[in-house]
């Protein structure tokens, strides 16, 4: 087959580009549809499509009917109570990529600058610690990046806990297993 001359081929692809959108835009064309009474009705669109009385997608021009606003489930806020935080490891594990563990977690209704936060692993009498800066967050104290080199901790399980440290308050999360290889 010969080559198609450059001149015919950007207006024959404008062409076929047209035809297909054009067809596409007839299928999803409104139909105009009849009332059960014979009278015409108005033709429903792809945005009205979702049926009558589908609260997401009301009519034009009708009004949303809601209820009384009902209560949100939320939890408890959490509060330093005499210099004493709530302090939650949310992650310690083995990371094969960097042969280390790595932590993090956070301090519940504490938002402060110039905290310590301190993770301790321990394994029988052994205990080797990582620190960081806390970091104030919206709502929390974050204590992320903490990590502790495999070269420093011998294979089995370690029980790792997170504590924190500030001159507004003290603590420490419960104790989370650890497996080194």
């Amino acid at each position: 087959m010969p080559p198609v001359p450059r001149r015919w081929f950007v207006p024959a692809l404008a062409l076929t580009a047209a035809a297909v959108l054009g067809a596409c835009g007839a299928a999803q064309a409104p139909e105009a549809t009849e009332a059960p009474t014979g009278t015409p009705a108005a033709a429903s669109s792809a945005v009205g499509a979702a049926g009558a009385g589908d609260p997401a997608d009301p009519a034009p021009g009708s009004t949303l009917e809601t209820g009384p606003p009902s209560a949100v489930a939320t939890d408890e806020p959490v509060t330093v109570t005499n210099g004493q935080a709530s302090v939650s490891l949310t992650f310690a594990d083995w990371d094969d990529a960097t042969g280390s563990v790595q932590a993090g977690g956070f301090v519940s209704g504490l938002v402060e600058s110039g905290g310590r936060c301190t993770l301790t692993l321990t394994q029988g009498t052994d205990e080797v610690t990582a620190e960081t800066d806390g970091t104030p967050d919206a709502t929390t104290t974050l204590c992320t990046g903490l990590e502790i080199a495999g070269a420093d901790l011998a294979s089995g399980t370690w029980a790792a806990v997170l504590s924190y440290a500030s001159d507004e308050a003290t603590g420490a999360s419960d104790s989370v297993p650890v497996v080194v290889p």
